[in-house]
């Protein structure tokens, strides 16, 4: 199965896993490249359906935030480092 998320994590991905069934996913560059050309993930934030062209967060970081946090806004579509960061940390790139 050739898995393109729409989120970053998806219940099928780990029942295919359980069931032996191998799973082959774009590179994490090429997955941000689709996502920031075409939208793939297009679940990735909490606020996706009324988002619209709102650029991050309605609300900042904590002000004890990890420097990830403060550097990496997860809701900031424009952003590919962010997109990259927070995609990274997705279930396909981090299930044994």
């Amino acid at each position: 199965i050739v898995y393109l998320p729409y989120q970053v994590s998806v219940m099928a991905l780990f029942e295919r896993l359980a069931a032996g069934i191998p799973v082959f996913a774009p590179s994490l560059d090429l997955l941000v490249e689709w996502h920031m050309r075409f939208g793939l993930v297009f679940e990735r934030r909490a606020d996706w359906q009324t988002a619209g062209q709102r650029r991050g967060s309605l609300v900042g970081p904590h002000p004890n935030a990890s420097a990830a946090l403060r550097d990496h806004d997860p809701n900031d579509e424009r952003d590919p480092a962010a997109v990259r960061y927070w995609l990274g940390l997705s279930d396909i790139y981090n299930t044994p």
